[in-house]
């Protein structure tokens, strides 16, 4: 009975860590992106635009990211599920995260190429924090 809880908690903690992860990740990837490439808008709002209205429109960003990044998390406990059982299968664990992302862009945008680098990044990073979470379990168990 505590293996299936702590398996259930591992779950729940998997699924609210990719969730709450997704917006903040997705920003900090475009910002870097556009940073490094020297997009005006980007440095143009890192240096004239007031903090609070920038910390503003991150709320604003991260509620309205919901009700895609809340999916996404479930993609990543379902992952975890099917994936996290063998050695060979753990290898190739998380790849469906920027996999789903990728998808999804050609499915949002119009024209997704120039944001498709971006999304790839960021679902990059989060199989990083993926991977991180089930080593930390792995280590704890």
């Amino acid at each position: 009975m505590t293996r299936y809880l702590g398996s259930i908690f591992y779950c729940l903690f998997l699924w609210l860590l990719i969730a709450a992860a997704c917006w903040p990740v997705f920003c900090a990837v475009s910002l870097t992106m556009g940073y490094l490439t020297g997009e005006g808008w980007v440095l143009d709002a890192l240096t004239l635009e007031p903090k609070r209205v920038f910390l503003a429109h991150f709320l604003e960003g991260y509620t309205k990211s919901l009700i895609f990044s809340i999916p996404i998390g479930l993609l990543a406990v379902l992952d975890y599920l099917l994936m996290s059982r063998t050695r060979i299968t753990w290898m190739i664990s998380g790849l469906t995260l920027p996999l789903a992302l990728a998808i999804g862009v050609f499915f949002v945008y119009k024209d997704p190429m120039p944001i498709l680098p971006t999304f790839l990044i960021a679902g990059f990073v989060l199989v990083i924090l993926y991977r991180l979470a089930d080593a930390l379990k792995r280590l704890f168990a």
